[in-house]
């Protein structure tokens, strides 16, 4: 699929805003305040001795039952003690006993001390986006690709990922299919082109030889049985050998990628799909980003803590601390699961080990070129010094060993062809001296 096929569409962010928006507001003006106010009246609410709140124009107070209710003010008709106010009223010392505004919720408990805790809406909003986005990705990942926007960024990491596995192993597209295939998939088309698919089988068998497989006897018809399955022989064998001649992390691409297709043909399947987007797309791409993050957050809250310690923020006034606190939790909870997520590095000395082992290849194929070669007798070229440009080579690069012998068989080929001019001119030289003499 080309690239122009994973452009975002104008329905797609639309649909993904506004999802978040109406989530977030739902749970800043309607959820968010009833689970604090529920929070507040069981925890900070008066003992049975002292009553219990009831509702009084749009706050929880402790009535005064034993008072005349007809000719006495507002404030009159409930107790100061205790005061639990989410409405968007504005409450005055006159009519109501104390001062409120609009944008303000008003806690009040002798287990938080004589004066009243003043909270803002707005300390909580990111607790509000928090879920609004959550919401917004999880919807917009079970939608179709057509509509649903981070769909479509699977699709294409899905499409991406195939494109690193053919390129870090030299398989193309079709045998590429044909390893990340659900298993269902791959068994009905083996069954359907049996021959078609032991080719390509016998293509990966031929590809991932180990060193003493490659002057031996070719075993893969008596271990690839006509009686087994083939999702079976790929997942025993063919995954055990693409291992070991490459790495464990391409052959956990290569089963995440195969989970993900279970996911395309059913979209409520979201977590081999959320894997597969966090493990190759976004711990690889943003995994230093929301480091950054995660530590500019704790730095922020450091820093309102340290004013707050100053007496610059009033203990009555904890928005900006709670604003603070619910960021730096929201990155490190982004931080830990993109950890979560992150592909446990493959042990140093494996890698080390298979790396020696493919150069160890390569050496031997251009050796085999260069004293094959006819024509280069007059131009001995050492072991050592190929070793040398070959170790030198694969600083920078990792060459397929057949465009080094394609590469070696050009070069000596002009080699050759040089050598012969110089010859032929030196030949005609010569007379031309003898004369001069």
């Amino acid at each position: 699929m080309s690239a122009s096929s994973f452009k975002h569409t104008t329905p797609q962010i639309v649909v993904f805003f506004a999802i978040l928006v109406g989530v977030s507001a739902l749970m800043h003006f309607l959820v968010t305040p009833l689970a604090i106010r529920s929070y507040a009246i069981s925890f900070f609410g008066p003992p049975e001795s002292k009553g219990h709140l009831e509702e009084f124009q749009g706050r929880y107070v402790v009535l005064q039952k034993d008072k005349p209710t007809a000719d006495i003010p507002d404030k009159e008709k409930y107790g100061k003690e205790f005061i639990i106010d989410f409405s968007s009223q504005v409450r005055t010392e006159d009519k109501d006993g104390y001062h409120k505004k609009s944008s303000e919720w008003i806690i009040k408990s002798p287990k938080l001390g004589e004066e009243p805790i003043i909270l803002l809406p707005l300390g909580f909003i990111i607790l509000s986006l928090d879920i609004g986005f959550t919401v917004a990705i999880f919807l917009t990942m079970m939608m179709p690709s057509s509509v649903g926007f981070i769909a479509l960024k699977i699709d294409r990491v899905i499409a991406h990922t195939k494109i690193k596995i053919r390129l870090n192993t030299g398989f193309n597209s079709e045998i590429v299919d044909v390893l990340t295939m659900p298993d269902d998939v791959l068994d009905r088309t083996a069954n359907d082109n049996a021959h078609h698919v032991r080719t390509l089988f016998r293509k990966v068998w031929n590809e991932t030889k180990s060193d003493h497989e490659v002057n031996g006897q070719d075993k893969f018809d008596e271990v690839y049985s006509a009686n087994e399955s083939a999702s079976s022989f790929r997942e025993a064998v063919l995954y055990a050998r693409i291992a070991e001649k490459f790495s464990e992390s391409i052959l956990t691409e290569i089963e995440n990628t195969s989970d993900a297709h279970d996911w395309q043909r059913n979209h409520t399947k979201i977590t081999p799909a959320l894997r597969l987007y966090m493990a190759h797309h976004f711990t690889e791409k943003y995994a230093n980003n929301v480091t950054g993050f995660a530590y500019i957050g704790a730095a922020i809250l450091i820093i309102i803590i340290g004013i707050r310690g100053l007496k610059f923020i009033p203990p009555t006034e904890p928005s900006l601390i709670l604003f603070a606190i619910l960021l730096e939790f929201s990155l490190l909870a982004l931080l830990g699961v993109s950890l979560f997520y992150t592909e446990e590095e493959e042990r140093m000395d494996k890698a080390l080990e298979k790396l020696k082992g493919q150069n160890e290849i390569q050496n031997k194929g251009i050796l085999r070129v260069a004293h094959n070669t006819q024509g280069l007798s007059e131009f001995k070229l050492s072991e050592d010094e190929a070793a040398r440009a070959l170790s030198k080579a694969l600083a920078t690069y990792q060459i397929p060993p057949e465009a080094i012998d394609k590469a070696v068989n050009a070069a000596a080929k002009e080699l050759v062809v040089k050598a012969l001019l110089d010859a032929s001119a030196r030949q005609q030289n010569l007379p031309s001296l003898s004369k001069g003499e």
